[in-house]
């Protein structure tokens, strides 16, 4: 049967099983974009000579190597933050694939879904990796750009530009960096709302499960003889 829009059963966005979905994947796609918005420039002043311009985006500050003014390279920086920026970007990634084939089998399958017991269980397994994966790379995450902001700020690069001695035969010489922390701070904001989101996700899709059915089942005949014998 081939797939059209109007075969889309759209009263599935309006209940929190799809609901949800739909507002993960945004938040998802905010905390993988925000991502490539992290800039590091560095203007080191020659005087006399003019300036040197950098500007980098990658995580991994040990890549970062300045020229100075005598055109010597010089690493500045040791530290890398390339596996934890990788693993919140990847993460991303997979939510928002299995959002977006959750959302598919919602809206075009929701007969298959919901006769099938398998597909819910699935779902629901799915939804709790998904969730732990978030909790975790959310902390790290958080921790790590804490650090990032301490490591490149302003007074910290000047200490490393005296230790790395960039400025070692140009006395007359000033290195200035500006670091953008914004969407570093919008990317912990997004992970912390999946790791939110799809934690509640979890009793949204155990109440589609034959498990949540069976309970559900279970707990009737005692209400009944409960009410019965009063």
């Amino acid at each position: 049967m081939p797939l059209r829009l109007g075969n889309m059963d759209i009263e599935q966005l309006k209940v929190p099983l799809g609901f949800i979905r739909v507002v993960e994947f945004f938040m998802a796609l905010i905390a993988y974009v925000s991502l490539h918005g992290w800039r590091f420039d560095y203007h080191l002043i020659c005087h006399g000579d003019g300036k040197i311009r950098g500007e980098t985006s990658t995580f991994d500050l040990t890549d970062i190597w300045i020229e100075n003014c005598d055109g010597k390279k010089v690493q500045l920086f040791d530290t890398s933050y390339w596996f934890s920026s990788s693993m919140i970007g990847l993460i991303s990634i997979i939510s928002i694939i299995y959002c977006l084939g959750s959302l598919f089998v919602y809206l075009y399958r929701w007969n298959a879904y919901t006769s099938d017991d398998n597909l819910p269980r699935m779902d629901t397994a799915i939804t709790i990796v998904i969730a732990f994966l978030w909790f975790i790379i959310f902390w790290v995450w958080w921790r790590q750009t804490s650090s990032l902001e301490y490591y490149t700020s302003a007074e910290n690069v000047k200490k490393l530009a005296s230790s790395t001695k960039v400025c070692e035969k140009s006395k007359e010489c000033d290195l200035q960096t500006y670091a953008m922390y914004a969407p570093l701070s919008v990317s912990v904001v997004a992970a912390l709302a999946c790791t939110l989101l799809f934690s509640y996700n979890i009793w949204v899709t155990y109440k589609e499960t034959i498990w949540f059915r069976q309970r559900q089942m279970n707990q009737v005949p005692h209400t009944v003889e409960t009410h019965t014998l009063g």
